[in-house]
């Protein structure tokens, strides 16, 4: 007896498939073929997708084109780290991630108790920690005795996660230098510190111009406030404009602005850029300043690792092609590196309103100290300037985008058979939806809100707790702002802190079960296979076994069965438990979802994801290319001895990242051929 299931094709029609024995490939060929299956209406080539951009840009931007070129240095420079090594661009110099393998491991900063208090961990796995060179053979993180039952057997966990590495724990001085103390969190090999490492995996900045919100929880708002990434919920948040003649403290809160909220963040991070300490306040005056010295003294300056990022030229230290897209006309040839131009000063003017530079008048702070108007809004032109430069990465021309064109022989029949299967009986498509392929997306939070009821929770739209771990290990956006607001709308709503207009007299929703907690942002598919390790605490290094995560339906789930295994998430006050509904289980014993996919289902779902890639990220082609970067990569030395440095620190391992004009150059490494074995 053969067993059937209805699956909704999106189209109107019905399609009964069989359980047993069942050939998607033959069979979703000859519905294509008969006209009975189509890809949902809404799934359209990128480049049918506007580029968000802000509704009163010009108020604060006179020259769109200075900006971006103002931001692609700021992007690239390492002069912005406080250790002058550190750019950006550190952590996101391969398809707008990170490819390094080496010294990527954070112990679990982002644990939580069940009121949402930190419960932060400083305890690295015995076995690996500070500087340790990951394996193939440490993948997956978290490892099934049946990769397709989430109840089965586990034969390795960790809950470690892999991050990015930015710069050495110092202390940022009243002198204004950088003061060099033991790490307080363990980065460190045999007493020698270290370069510390995030939370979270780092992802990628392509495409990131779509979402509405930045990072993996939400933190960074849509609302620029023009100093952080809160928006706002920074009450105190003040940038400087001349008004009547006279320069005055002023709030902003500038829309479809999250890239620039979240590029003021890790400037001022003492994990990713930052010495402990420093200010957006600090780095102006660094920046801006106009007695940088000579070049012995900044040779000085980084020796001695203080917190000078030296307002010598823009990307003084990096190599820049002279046929960069945007930065080529710019380039120092004479010299070799840097532009041509004086300093960011003269950058700035170039690009921004003169009400918010112009002014020579002095601002007294409550601390006595005295600035002038363009350092004080330094932030307001980095976060503008970065936006406007990634709103320029957007990789909309890839294979699918071209089939979705009308090239249908862009795609192969294993790619195509991939794309159908996405778009239903596997139902990736159903949360990495439209065509920027992520429902996180500001079209999607403007057509539908910022919450929705997904199966009786309450969610923000575009953020789902899927199991990838325990709930309290990450709340993601879950979790709370600085100024101890829930960062998800869905728990402000239940709250009563947010008049939302998606529930306008609807109690259920009032009442539902809560999603936020332990759920991240949706990260577009477009370059996934590109961009490992995967999902936020990077447990996954290849799309093969991701594609068993989603098969299997998780990795965490209660073990009530009468509650169809759900997710543990905690109520809007915290006060009890709030069951959140899992993944579809599409493969194995547990099945509950579909007709049931096989390993050649999972190979064509692979093959679309690759088909996903645009070629010109491959080979950094324009707007891809970039200028010279040095990155570090881990210390040399391993997880149990490593060098030290003149000043007693783990010594660095260098790699350089050479500078492609808009033709591009070879390609980088990917991760998996970065990991040691």
């Amino acid at each position: 007896m053969k067993l059937l299931y209805m699956i909704p094709l999106f189209m109107g029609s019905t399609l009964f498939v069989s359980q047993l024995n069942a050939d998607m490939t033959e069979q979703i060929l000859a519905e294509i073929e008969s006209g009975e299956r189509s890809i949902r209406s809404e799934i359209q080539s990128l480049k049918t997708v506007p580029v968000p951009e802000p509704t009163d840009l010009d108020l604060y931007v006179k020259n769109k084109k200075n900006a971006i070129a103002l931001g692609k240095a700021l992007f690239w420079d390492m002069q912005l780290g406080s250790d002058g090594a550190t750019a950006c661009a550190s952590c996101h110099f391969s398809a707008g991630a990170d490819n390094r393998a080496k010294n990527q491991i954070n112990p679990g900063f982002a644990r939580s108790n069940q009121d949402g208090t930190s419960d932060h961990s400083d305890e690295f796995d015995s076995d690996q920690g500070p500087n340790y060179h990951l394996k193939r053979s440490d993948f997956p993180r978290h490892v099934k005795a049946d990769p397709n039952l989430f109840i089965s057997d586990v034969l390795r966990d960790t809950d470690d996660v892999l991050g990015s590495q930015g710069v050495h724990y110092t202390l940022f001085t009243e002198a204004g230098e950088e003061e060099i103390v033991a790490d307080p969190n363990g980065f460190d090999v045999g007493g020698a510190n270290t370069r510390r490492v995030q939370a979270r995996n780092s992802p990628t900045v392509i495409n990131a111009v779509f979402n509405h919100r930045q990072f993996w929880d939400g933190r960074a708002s849509n609302i620029f406030n023009g100093k952080n990434p809160h928006g706002d919920a920074d009450k105190d948040a003040l940038v400087y404009k001349v008004i009547d003649g006279k320069v005055t403290g002023v709030n902003v809160s500038i829309d479809n602005a999250s890239l620039a909220s979240q590029a003021t963040g890790p400037v001022l991070s003492d994990i990713e850029m930052s010495a402990d300490g420093r200010t957006w306040t600090d780095v102006g005056t660094e920046v801006l300043s106009t007695d940088a010295g000579t070049s012995q003294l900044r040779s000085e300056r980084i020796a001695a690792r203080t917190r000078q990022i030296l307002a010598s030229r823009p990307l003084a230290l990096q190599e820049v092609s002279p046929t960069d897209s945007v930065l080529g006309k710019l380039a120092d040839q004479k010299n070799g590196t840097g532009l041509q131009v004086a300093s960011y000063a003269q950058m700035i003017s170039a690009a921004f309103q003169p009400e918010w530079w112009q002014s020579n008048d002095a601002i007294v702070l409550d601390d006595n100290t005295s600035h002038t108007q363009m350092e004080m809004n330094f932030s307001l032109y980095f976060g503008l300037a970065v936006q406007l430069y990634e709103a320029t990465l957007v990789s909309d021309n890839t294979r699918v985008d071209q089939y979705l064109e009308g090239d249908t022989s862009a795609l192969t029949e294993q790619e195509i058979v991939g794309f159908h299967l996405a778009d239903a009986e596997a139902r990736c498509l159903n949360c990495h939806g439209g065509s920027e392929l992520t429902f996180a997306s500001v079209s999607r939070i403007d057509q539908q809100g910022l919450t929705r009821n997904r199966k009786g929770d309450l969610i923000d739209e575009g953020y789902n707790n899927i199991g990838v771990r325990p709930t309290l290990e990450d709340l993601g956006v879950g979790g709370t702002d600085p100024f101890g607001n829930a960062l998800g709308y869905a728990r402000q709503t239940q709250l009563g802190l947010y008049d939302n207009p998606n529930i306008d007299g609807i109690e259920e929703e009032l009442t539902a079960d809560l999603g936020n907690d332990g759920a991240f942002k949706i990260p577009s598919l477009r370059n996934v296979a590109l961009t490992a390790p995967y999902f936020h605490n990077g447990g996954e290094s290849t799309l093969e076994d991701v594609i068993d995560f989603y098969f299997r339906g998780g990795n965490f789930r209660s073990p009530d069965a009468d509650q169809s295994y759900p997710i543990i998430g905690y109520s809007a006050d915290r006060g009890a438990e709030s069951p959140i509904t899992g993944l579809g289980i599409l493969r194995g014993e547990l099945l509950d979802s579909g007709p049931g996919l096989d390993d050649a289902d999972k190979a064509s779902l692979v093959a679309f994801l690759k088909a996903l890639t645009d070629e010109r990220v491959v080979y950094r082609k324009a707007p891809f290319d970039h200028p010279q970067l040095f990155i570090h990569a881990g210390h040399v030395g391993d997880n149990s001895y490593v060098e030290v440095d003149e000043y007693g620190q783990a010594k660095d391992i260098v790699v350089e990242i050479p500078a492609v004009g808009a033709e591009g150059g070879d390609p980088l490494p990917t991760f998996n051929q970065n990991l040691a074995d």
